[in-house]
């Protein structure tokens, strides 16, 4: 338990115990400042190899450093170490402002704590909700984890905090629960995640995040039960039970889909939820043909919400050469609306060969006010040149 009250000090601190060294060594510095540009993959491997006070305490002051990309390779290095001391600088870091560092100091830490001593770090008060989430997406990335018993019970205690409550449910869906198997921990994950779905004391929150879990591990046989939410007066439960019956996997789901999607009598964001959720559904039922001439019908009508247009036009990404969907998204990139032009960009990122895109974006962003649609378009140019410059490779 020695690790983790180094790690309880250097939280409530709020700095890092081993920066108090001064650095030298102009060196390792400049190998750390390296981590951020066009040498990074060698600046890497030769900090990798230095094994050394100055070259630690070059990597520790990285973790400060104004970059993230910096920050993040040195958690990466210090975890490379394997050295259970560094647990204490690696900590602090679950709360860094960049969820991509956040997760590669998770990475880097675990193998550093024992079971007992993982749990007893998320049982902890030093961690905010963000870092114990950050730790439990870790933790799944290996289905092996969800055995460990005390973990299971932390993850199952009704007593933690709505937000780490519904943020587990979240990250158990996305990355386990297809993995489980059918022993005792699907028991016990499927029993709790439909007494919360359907317990009205629980928060919110809970409840949305918890019927696509149920409706993930009960699958088709839970297809009228999580039919009954659609009728819900809450819009996020109504949405939630969108996605919980695409989870389900059950045909019956995808003629209310089309009918949803399509239905303007239905408030946008439910709409848009139909859409969203229907991408998973075509996929797992292999609709992928019939699911297209509908995303293509609410992308290029000016008169649908934009909120539903938004999902559509996303939705056409997948379709990398089908000419229909470049012309939408073309045209999308001229749309009066901001979120409209921003999805277009993300689509045409993905689609056709590439270099009449990337001419198309660039075209629209020299005239592009919208600050985040500015964003948007320049991260689907990087795209579009790393797509370029990789093929045939």
């Amino acid at each position: 338990m020695k690790q983790i009250a180094m790690i309880g000090t250097a939280l409530l601190a709020g700095g890092l115990l081993w920066m108090a060294r001064p650095a030298s060594g102009n060196s390792t510095r400049a190998l750390v400042e390296g981590l951020n540009g066009p040498d990074a993959v060698n600046c890497f491997a030769e900090l990798r190899q230095l094994e050394n006070e100055k070259a630690d305490t070059a990597i520790i002051e990285g973790t400060r450093h104004s970059s993230p990309r910096v920050r993040g390779q040195c958690a990466r290095l210090l975890g490379q170490r394997q050295d259970v001391t560094m647990t204490a600088v690696l900590a602090p870091m679950l709360s860094d402002p960049e969820p991509a560092v956040r997760n590669q100091a998770a990475r880097s830490l675990l193998p550093l704590l024992d079971d007992e001593e993982i749990v007893e770090l998320l049982r902890s008060t030093k961690l905010s909700a963000g870092s114990q989430l950050v730790i439990v997406s870790a933790l799944l990335r290996d289905p092996v984890a969800i055995t460990n018993k005390p973990f299971l019970d932390w993850l199952l205690d009704r007593n933690r905090t709505p937000e780490v409550r519904a943020g587990s449910y979240v990250v158990l869906r996305q990355q386990l629960c297809h993995d489980l198997g059918n022993g005792e921990v699907r028991r016990r994950l499927l029993q709790q995640a439909r007494q919360d779905s359907r317990d009205p004391k629980c928060a919110e929150e809970v409840r949305c995040a918890a019927l696509p879990v149920y409706a993930n591990l009960a699958g088709p046989s839970s297809y009228e039960e999580v039919l009954t939410f659609l009728k819900a007066p809450q819009p996020p439960l109504k949405k939630a039970s969108l996605m919980a019956l695409a989870e389900t996997r059950d045909p019956r789901a995808w003629p209310l889909f089309c009918k949803l999607a399509l239905d303007r009598q239905q408030a946008p964001g439910v709409r848009g939820a139909a859409l969203n959720s229907m991408r998973h559904l075509a996929r797992v039922l292999d609709k992928g043909k019939e699911a297209f001439p509908l995303y293509c019908q609410v992308a290029e009508n000016a008169e649908e919400p934009v909120e539903a247009r938004a999902v559509a036009l996303a939705n056409l990404r997948p379709y990398r050469y089908e000419l229909e969907a470049l012309r939408i998204a073309n045209q999308a990139l001229l749309d009066k609306h901001p979120l409209i032009r921003q999805k277009a960009a993300h689509c045409l990122s993905g689609l056709g060969d590439g270099n009449a895109s990337l001419e198309k974006v660039k075209q629209a962003l020299a005239s592009e006010a919208d600050p985040e649609a500015q964003c948007v378009m320049k991260n689907a140019i990087c795209t579009l040149e790393s797509r370029i410059a990789n093929r045939g490779k």
